[in-house]
């Protein structure tokens, strides 16, 4: 069953290595992830880049009037997972949009 997560902690603790490792599990099992962050996160444009030097290119980035499950939906929806990093920059709207993509897409949703 897919459910909706929030892990959150600190800064510096680890949670985009948490996400990366998540993508890596997903991957080496031949599943497909989803991997988003906001536009607003410019630091290494689109990629996910740890202070340690793993890094992910991401598969989008949204701003705040993106819909989230129309985007997932349209290009995403044969995906095993979908991972959202710097999860404080979504709209209450789009977390609800995350919701509607774990209740109607079935796809489980990971926001760090």
């Amino acid at each position: 069953m897919a459910q909706l997560y929030f892990r959150y902690g600190a800064m510096g603790c680890g949670k985009t290595m948490q996400l990366l490792q998540v993508a890596f599990n997903y991957e080496e099992r031949g599943q497909k992830v989803c991997v988003i962050k906001p536009a607003t996160d410019t630091k290494n444009g689109t990629k996910l880049l740890t202070r340690i030097g793993p890094e992910l290119d991401t598969n989008f980035c949204f701003d705040r009037r993106m819909n989230l499950f129309n985007r997932i939906k349209k290009d995403y929806a044969d995906v095993a997972c979908v991972l959202v990093d710097e999860a404080q920059f979504l709209t209450p709207k789009q977390a609800d949009q995350l919701l509607q993509v774990v209740v109607k897409l079935h796809i489980p949703v990971m926001c760090y």
